[in-house]
């Protein structure tokens, strides 16, 4: 068993240790990693309630530790107090649906699509035109795609264009 850490000092140089600096700029964790990709360290575990390296990077710069830490870099493993911010989960959750990380992602980035941007714009402009059921049998696809798509508010960035053959 190690010796017992005597001052906050030493806990920062062992922190430092564990860091290493990529081409981008960022101070990636070296050290334990959770599941979800951020570095764990229980360094600073006696001076706030956190096990979270990028935390305590940013308590160590600031002096506080506020609701949450975000990451402009979006390196989950990065402990640069330059690529952090304080933020609220609103802000966070903001940030990560701008830049298309989150579950509830539109259109072709979502992993679960079924069609197309090109296949979404065909089925919008032929609303009116022709029957659901018509439209599914001749494009191979579900009525529930495109039911939703002209009434569920699917695909909402598909703006009615004019299709050319």
């Amino acid at each position: 068993m190690g010796r017992p850490f005597k001052n906050l000092e030493e806990r920062i140089g062992l922190f430092l240790h564990n860091i290493e600096v990529d081409c981008l700029g960022c101070y990636n964790w070296l050290g334990a990693i959770s599941p979800q990709g951020y570095g764990r360290s229980s360094l600073f575990v006696p001076y706030i309630s956190t096990d979270l390296c990028h935390r305590a990077s940013f308590w160590l710069y600031n002096g506080y530790l506020p609701e949450i830490v975000m990451h402009s870099c979006d390196n989950r493993g990065c402990c640069y107090w330059g690529h952090l911010r304080e933020g609220t989960h609103s802000d966070n959750m903001k940030d990560m649906y701008n830049k298309g990380r989150g579950r509830y992602q539109n259109g072709e980035s979502n992993r679960s699509s079924e069609i197309s941007k090109e296949m979404a714009s065909i089925i919008w402009n032929y609303k009116g035109k022709m029957g659901r059921y018509k439209l599914a049998e001749i494009l191979g696809v579900s009525k529930y795609i495109i039911n939703n798509i002209w009434y569920g508010g699917q695909w909402n960035e598909v703006k009615e264009q004019e299709w050319i053959q």
